[in-house]
Formats: structure tokens, sequence, C-alpha cells
């Protein structure tokens, strides 16, 4: 037993000296290989030649990108299937790859006698057709698609019980069309907003750190319905990070204007030409309501039935 424990005494000693020798070796080597001028000469030369590959390689990728539809469609689609496979890994969501389709959310909220979250999600996405009616313009074609799910949403929502909160989204090339069923909508202005957001940040008191929520560039169209508690989730259903979800989180937000805000599920936003307004579900319900009571009833139809002598 002595004997072992010399043994793996000495194997010990030399194992630590030979560390000790090859970190001397290498840093005597490394200090002088930088003061030998022919090798720093070396070393400069390929790094430019590093930094001129890459500028080169970078410009002609640019230009056949732009020039070559195979290159980029090929490209594109590589981009695109490398997102999905990151976000299959850490289990997030990716919007389809192609550039006109329309997309249906629902959020529920969940009965206590089952386990799970307690809002469900339930989406669709469905694919825009590229035809287009003789008589019938573009915009035309766009306002029809979106109005086709939207008006579903809204009948399917009035026979729903338990039913948060409805969004239809749109992808429409370089442009989104967001609306929700808890803002009654107008028209379709077709103008890009102003107002862009500086930070959103979403909180909630199960978690410890908050997570940036982002939403594309192309979203800042006028009209949008943005925070909606179905809008928030899907936002957080798209991006990397853990998180919990119920209506107790609150969004801190910095908007264009340096303005701090606080906002909570019970509140949501609506894009404007050079801003944002802010709308409290709960009062916004209660107008309604008024309004509806406060108008008045048509009187009740009088059939006139014939008599038969």
């Amino acid at each position: 037993m002595e004997f072992i424990q010399t043994l793996l005494a000495q194997v010990n000693t030399i194992v630590s000296a030979s560390s000790i020798w090859l970190n001397t070796t290498a840093s005597d080597t490394y200090t002088n290989l930088l003061n030998n001028e022919t090798f720093s000469k070396f070393l400069l030369t390929s790094f430019d030649m590093y930094v001129n590959a890459q500028i080169f390689v970078t410009r002609v990728y640019q230009h056949m990108y732009s020039h070559y539809p195979i290159v980029r469609e090929t490209s594109d689609i590589i981009v695109y299937y490398s997102r999905c496979l990151t976000a299959y890994i850490e289990n997030y969501k990716v919007e389809p790859f192609q550039q006109h389709w329309v997309s249906t959310h629902i959020l529920i909220k969940n009965s206590h006698l089952f386990k799970g979250n307690r809002f469900i999600h339930i989406e669709n996405y469905q694919i825009m057709s590229s035809d287009i009616s003789p008589d019938c313009s573009y915009n035309e074609k766009t306002e029809t698609g979106f109005l086709y799910f939207y008006n579903i949403l809204q009948s399917l929502i009035t026979s729903l019980m338990h039913v948060v909160d409805a969004i239809v989204v749109m992808k429409d090339g370089n442009r989104y069309i967001v609306r929700s069923i808890l803002n009654k909508h107008d028209q379709f202005l077709h103008k890009p907003s102003k107002h862009v957001f500086l930070s959103v940040a979403y909180t909630h008191p199960s978690m410890e750190k908050s997570i940036a929520i982002e939403f594309p560039e192309q979203m800042y169209e006028v009209g949008n319905v943005v925070f909606t508690p179905m809008f928030v989730k899907r936002c957080l259903e798209y991006q990397s990070c853990s998180y919990e979800f119920d209506d107790t989180y609150i969004l801190d937000i910095i908007d264009h204007d340096a303005n701090m805000l606080t906002m909570n599920s019970k509140q949501y936003g609506v894009l404007t030409e050079s801003g944002w307004d802010i709308v409290n579900i709960e009062k916004q319900s209660k107008e309604l309501e008024d309004t509806n009571r406060a108008e008045p009833k048509e009187p009740d139809a009088v059939e006139n039935k014939e008599t038969s002598e």
C-alpha cells in the first residue's frame, strides 16, 4: 500500500513538472515568434489577405443574390430551414416561408379541471392564392381574404364560451395586417405607421427575468391591433426564451416619444399614422353595453293576415 502511494506521488510530480515545462516552453516560443520581425510580417500579411478575401466573397455573394433568382431562392431556403432546425431544437415556432398567408389565432381559458396550461392557443395558417380576378384589384383581394377569416372568427366567438381573444394575422409581402375581435374593425388604410416602439419587455410574477417582445418592422401598419392577450402569446411562442403566461403579465413599454408605460392583460394598443392609442378592454366593453342599452328599439312588425270570408 505504501509502495502504491509513493508511486502515485511520483507520477503526480512528473505530470506537474511536465505541465509547467510545456506552459513555459509555449510561452517562450510565443514571445520569440512575436519578437521575430519576419513572423510578424507574415501574420499581418495573412490577416490582410483574409480580410480582402472575405470582402471579395461578400461582394460576389451580394451581386449574385441581387441578379440571380436561383441564388436568391436557394439562399433564402437554406437560411429559412436553418432557422426551422434551430426552432425545433429550442422549441419555438417559425412563420411559413411563403410571403402571402393568413393565420387565425384563438386564445381560450382552460378549465381548472384539466392539467397543463391555463390558456390554450389554437392557430391555423392558410397560404394565399396568387390568382387575381380581372374585376378585383390587389388591395380588394387582400381585404377580401383577410375579412373572410376575420368574419368567421367573429361569428364563431359569439357562440363559444371562455374565449379570451382571437386575432387574424396576414403576411402580405412586405407588410403585416393584424386585427383582434376585441377591437371593432372599421377599414383598411394600407399605410405604414411612423411610430416604432423603442422597447417592449414582458414580465410575469413567476419569472425572474423579463423577455423582450419583438415583432417585424413591417407590422407597423396603420390600424394594426397590438398587445392584446393573443398577440402577446403569439409573440412569446415565436421566440426562444422559456416563459410563463396567464392574465397576470405586465408589459413595460418605451414608445417612439420615449414615454415609459406599463400595460396589463386588460389593455391593448392600436397603431395610428404618427403614434398609437391605448384601449382599456373593460372600459370599452362597458361603453359598448351602454351604447346598446341607449339605442331605441324598433317597434315590432305587425303581420297582416288575410281572412277568408
